[in-house]
């Protein structure tokens, strides 16, 4: 799987390099990428109860929960089976109930996925990304009957 990802998620072929020194440092990347990949797709199957902090980075797992929630995260980090299905669920995996654990495809393509999110989210600062959590907070509560207490109307 290691290479699956190194070969086909990386596209180490595709590469058209002038000197070998380039190839080398590009190697030396993708390598710690495809590793990075395997590692996230193995340890959600081996240890699926543990904290997901074991794995994900402490602006990953954040992350990924407001994707797929569009909420604060929780205090307490969900568990690595969780967390490594979301950026399979933003690969294209389905998460039906008799799908199995993710492939490897859908993990790579996601955490591709979860990766632009956090380069956006940097560009765009905190303060406006505050505001969109904010705001889907906002939509996902108008349906419930918290939602006058959070605009402070009484009447609802």
């Amino acid at each position: 799987m290691f290479f699956r990802v190194l070969k086909q998620g990386c596209q180490i072929e595709q590469l058209r390099v002038q000197t070998d020194q380039r190839l080398l440092n590009a190697l030396a990347l993708y390598m710690i990428v495809a590793w990075r990949i395997h590692n996230i797709t193995m340890a959600g199957r081996a240890y699926p109860e543990v904290s997901c902090e074991v794995i994900f980075e402490p602006r990953e797992w954040p992350t990924l929960y407001l994707m797929q929630h569009h909420c604060h995260p929780p205090p307490t980090p969900p568990p690595l089976r969780e967390m490594v299905r979301s950026p399979a669920q933003l690969g294209g995996f389905l998460a039906r109930t008799r799908d199995g654990e993710p492939g490897i495809q859908a993990i790579w393509q996601g955490y591709q996925r979860l990766h632009e999110f956090i380069y956006a989210s940097i560009l765009i600062g905190p303060s406006m990304l505050e505001r969109e959590m904010y705001n889907a907070e906002c939509v996902a509560l108008a349906h419930g009957e918290d939602f006058g207490k959070m605009v402070g109307r009484a009447d609802r």
